[in-house]
Order: C-alpha cells, then sequence, then structure tokens
C-alpha cells in the first residue's frame, strides 16, 4: 500500500549508509536499510519544523555523548545546530536533523551518512525523484510508527 498522498511530498535528498539510501522528504525519511528491521519503512514527521545539516565527525561524536535522558544538553547541541556551529558540507559531514515544535526544544538524530541533495555534484541521478516516488509508491509505514 502507497504512503498517502506520496505524489505531494518535496524529495530534499538522501543519506547511503547502506546497500539502498534513505530518502529525505520535507513530510518525513523513509529509511530502506537499518539494522533494526522495526526501523525499516516510512517515518513521517512528528513536528511542524526540521532542518537537515551535515555537521562534523567531531560534533557528531559529541551529540552521541550525551545521555539519552539528557533533554536539556540535547536540545542546546540541537540550537547550536540551527545556529550554524557545526556545519560541515565537505565529504566527511555527517547528517544531523533537528526537529522542533517552538524554536526552543529540540530533538536531534544524527545519521551514518553525509546528506546528499539535489544540487551537490555527488547526487547520484539513480537516486532521483522518480526513484524516490517509486519507493514511497510501494512502501510502508515502519513498524515502530505504528
Amino acid at each position: 500500500m502507497p504512503i498517502a498522498n506520496y505524489q505531494n511530498f518535496t524529495y530534499r535528498g538522501y543519506t547511503l549508509g547502506g546497500a539502498q539510501p534513505t530518502l529525505y522528504f520535507d513530510e518525513g525519511r523513509y529509511t530502506q536499510v537499518h539494522g533494526t528491521p522495526a526501523n525499516i519503512g516510512w517515518h513521517p514527521s512528528h513536528t511542524t519544523h526540521c532542518i537537515r545539516v551535515n555537521i562534523t565527525p567531531a560534533a557528531a561524536a559529541t551529540f552521541l555523548q550525551i545521555p539519552v535522558d539528557d533533554l536539556a544538553g540535547e536540545s542546546a547541541f540541537g540550537a547550536q545546530v540551527v545556529a550554524g556551529q557545526h556545519t560541515d558540507n565537505t565529504a566527511a559531514g555527517v547528517l544531523c536533523e533537528c526537529y522542533t515544535n517552538d524554536n526552543q526544544n529540540y530533538t536531534v538524530h544524527v545519521s551514518r551518512g553525509r546528506f546528499i541533495i539535489l544540487t551537490d555534484a555527488a547526487f547520484n541521478a539513480a537516486y532521483d525523484n522518480a526513484y524516490a516516488q517509486g519507493v514511497l509508491a510501494a512502501g510502508v509505514l515502519a513498524p515502530n510508527e505504528h
């Protein structure tokens, strides 16, 4: 069953951390390959605002040291990312997603790979909008989103 209204989604790019890329849209992301099977599928955005930027590997390592229950620390890191303090658009950059509903409290997700946007020289035409639409047309909601 296709993802509802997928034809209207805005495709932004992908990360390639496995054999198939994770695809990113304004409306969410579609994970095709993951070590946890429940994470494979469509993940709708659960917030009104999300930014996706590449950050330095050092910043990604710093984020991973923040304890899982340290919401203030995670939010402070997210605010730094949004302010552009850790941006790295080189081939070494690592995707960081920052979600917020109020532009003060952030939920952060650091990916396994670099975010490759449609305008990057590194963008692989095989993963274009037609490819992304095809994945959504055949896709399902990720089990951990039910």
